[in-house]
């Protein structure tokens, strides 16, 4: 039997259905992402609706007190982007925390390590003993390796979660010392003190 033809506009249409369903996925990937990083304990859908009741409430607000529709729209819009802003805030401060965790944390690993500890169990441990919020990173890595994923991939995600430089340097010294071998307690106390200088070099300025 033969298939029936498409018409021109059903074609168009399916095609905007599926750019709106990509760029809704990205959309919800992104924020995804924007939460984890900021350690806040809410869902993308929460999020979403707390934002779009405060660009109503806002629109609302303003209308009645102005009566302008263009600027009941532009405080509206302020309104919506505002939880993102506190997010970012979150972000910031979270950031600011692992920094200044991390180097103490490495120094800890490095004597781990010197006595004979495995790195999963050097993991396992600095979980155990470093203070929020990097022992709830840690210990996610700790378990991602435990069922088995692959170390690089684990330690970009960390990289990609909390988006700092120091954590980066941690994340490529360990992966390049996978490759090419070495010794990673040396290695983890060179990139604390790498880490300590920068803080230190950017008091002074």
């Amino acid at each position: 039997s033969r298939q029936p033809i498409s018409s021109p506009e059903h074609v168009v249409s399916t095609r905007i259905a599926m750019i709106a369903n990509l760029q809704e996925a990205k959309f919800i990937k992104w924020l995804e992402h924007l939460i984890s990083k900021s350690g806040v304990s809410i869902g993308v859908a929460p999020f979403v609706l707390i934002s779009v009741t405060l660009a109503l409430a806002f629109f609302i607000l303003s209308y009645v007190f102005f009566s302008s529709l263009l600027f009941a729209f532009l405080i509206g819009c302020i309104g919506s982007v505002f939880p993102f802003a506190v997010l970012k805030v979150f972000i910031h401060r979270r950031q600011l925390l692992l920094e200044k965790e991390l180097p103490d944390l490495l120094d800890f690993m490095a004597r781990s390590l010197q006595v004979g500890h495995s790195f999963n169990t050097t993991l396992q441990m600095a979980a155990d003993e470093a203070p929020m919020p990097l022992s709830a990173e840690f210990k996610h890595v700790f378990e991602e390796l435990n069922f088995g994923a692959p170390m690089q991939k684990v330690l970009s995600d960390l990289s990609d979660r909390i988006d700092c430089a120091e954590i980066r340097y941690f994340v490529i010294a360990v992966i390049v010392n996978r490759e090419i071998g070495g010794d990673l307690a040396e290695i983890l106390k060179r990139v604390s003190k790498l880490i300590r200088d920068r803080m230190e070099f950017r008091q002074v300025i």
